[in-house]
């Protein structure tokens, strides 16, 4: 749990975000020195999915369906020795 966002700044590049909303605070794309926000900079193709209405930070890319690949990609190895399946 974050209890100060203004001590957080992120640095984004080519990467998939998911979820109800992008970290649950305001995000400001520019340092400014405000209290409670999260700074961030995005660099190279920077996707985001976020549910219903909720809005999409500066410099993302909305994506307008769950990003199924991406759970594909941070799933554990498959282990081709064994099989649950009886033979």
């Amino acid at each position: 749990m974050i209890t100060d966002p203004k001590q957080v700044h992120i640095d984004f590049e080519d990467c998939i975000l998911a979820g109800y909303s992008l970290f649950g605070t305001r995000m400001d794309p520019k340092p400014k020195g405000t209290t409670g926000q999260i700074t961030y900079t995005t660099k190279g193709k920077v996707r985001a999915y976020v549910q219903f209405k909720q809005p999409v930070p500066q410099g993302f890319e909305r994506l307008a369906l769950w990003p199924a690949e991406l759970y594909d990609q941070i799933a554990p190895p498959k282990n081709t020795r064994y099989s649950p399946i009886a033979k």
